[in-house]
């Protein structure tokens, strides 16, 4: 079995610049907002993973978000957070991987790029704080018991 840890996602040193610290968040939206049966993560969910961690660590200083709804996302995380500049992160599902894999903290949703962005994580730096909702945590099946590093939400 071929690593995850190598090619597009070979262990890369996230850049602490003078900006500071950056939570990636990937929000799935799209057809999650007219289905009956499946709904996406409630955003006071993700609002309250944001909020603890901006409490607990005043070096973040940016929001990235990558969403299949970028507009609805964006507008709805700003509005929250006007102190902190929210970017957003847009392009092909590999390059949302990319990025979104080596921001210092990742708050993910109920998909499987949100899913493959958490291993991603993993394999480069199991240190990395990722949080997914509690919907699709068994997913994440990891060789190492040791995923203190992956929170459930």
């Amino acid at each position: 079995m071929k690593s995850l840890a190598s090619g597009p996602f070979a262990k890369k040193e996230i850049d602490h610049d003078s900006k500071g610290k950056v939570i990636g968040i990937h929000w799935r939206l799209g057809d999650l907002l007219t289905l009956e049966e499946k709904k996406p993560v409630e955003l006071d969910r993700i609002l309250q993973v944001l909020i603890t961690l901006i409490k607990s660590d005043p070096s973040i200083k940016l929001v990235q978000i990558a969403s299949d709804s970028p507009l609805i996302a964006s507008k709805y995380i700003s509005r929250k957070f006007a102190t902190l500049p929210v970017t957003l992160l847009e392009g092909e599902a590999i390059d949302i991987v990319k990025s979104l894999s080596v921001c210092d903290f990742f708050v993910g949703s109920n998909s499987k790029i949100s899913c493959w962005i958490t291993i991603a994580r993993y394999y480069q730096n199991s240190n990395l704080v990722s949080f997914l909702p509690k919907e699709v945590m068994h997913h994440i099946n990891l060789e190492s018991n040791n995923i203190s590093s992956i929170i459930s939400y």
